[in-house]
């Protein structure tokens, strides 16, 4: 399990490393799992990147045949996340 301060990893920039870090399997556990700590501190268009890898908004982080990694999104201001 990954957890990642949005706070201080908030733009597109880092979102890429993620993505691009996502992209290999975990060498020991059958699953990667990221959770995006303060979540409404990430800005729109590192959001909507996140939600391209997701599948979209109508296809939340799921768990299908051939991918390894999943995540979750926290948030104390659920209501200031992007809209999607």
């Amino acid at each position: 399990m990954i957890e990642i301060d949005a706070a201080t990893n908030r733009g597109i920039d880092e979102i890429r490393e993620l993505r691009e870090a996502a992209r290999y399997r975990p060498a020991r556990d059958r699953f990667k799992i990221y959770i995006l700590d303060e979540a409404h501190q990430i800005t729109d268009a590192a959001f909507n990147a996140l939600l391209k890898d997701a599948g979209g908004a109508s296809q939340p982080c799921r768990l299908h045949d051939g991918y390894h990694a999943t995540g979750g999104y926290s948030a104390d201001h659920p209501l200031a996340l992007p809209a999607f």
